[in-house]
């Protein structure tokens, strides 16, 4: 097997009733969330999981974009990828909601930076954060001078 190659989806199981992918928001100051029904399950060829919903794997996001799907169990509990696990809803709501919070507050202040230097805003979060920690870094070492 060719390892850039995306790994073939070799077994399909049901997913018991009331497991969810949760997708979440903050919209004028407003945390939101959304519960997409998990049909079936998804493994690999490594035995990887990945929800299935009536719009397709992963809900139909594309590949680079999962890493913040989450999947309420019946049980009640969370999970996300990399062990992150939330005992309840109201739990997950409140970090993603900061989390949400901080990545727009980050992206807000680069995209000021940017244009007083005079460069595009970045696109994404990351790239937002990444440009602030060195705006940051150059500002410190500016003042130590």
């Amino acid at each position: 097997m060719i390892y850039d190659e995306k790994p073939l989806l070799e077994t399909i199981i049901p997913a018991q009733p009331g497991t969810f992918l949760m997708h979440s928001w903050v919209k004028d100051g407003v945390f939101d969330s959304l519960r997409i029904p998990v049909i079936a399950w998804a493994f690999d060829c490594f035995l990887r999981p990945s929800p299935i919903t009536l719009d397709g794997v992963n809900d139909g996001i594309s590949e680079g974009y999962t890493s913040n799907l989450v999947i309420l169990f019946p049980s009640g509990h969370i999970i996300g990828p990399v062990d992150q696990h939330w005992s309840c809803e109201a739990d997950w709501a409140k970090e993603r909601k900061v989390e949400i919070e901080e990545e727009g507050v980050l992206a807000a202040v680069e995209a000021a930076a940017a244009t007083a230097v005079g460069r595009p805003p970045a696109r994404t979060a990351a790239e937002a954060a990444a440009a602030y920690r060195a705006a940051a870094e150059a500002a410190r070492k500016e003042s130590d001078e």
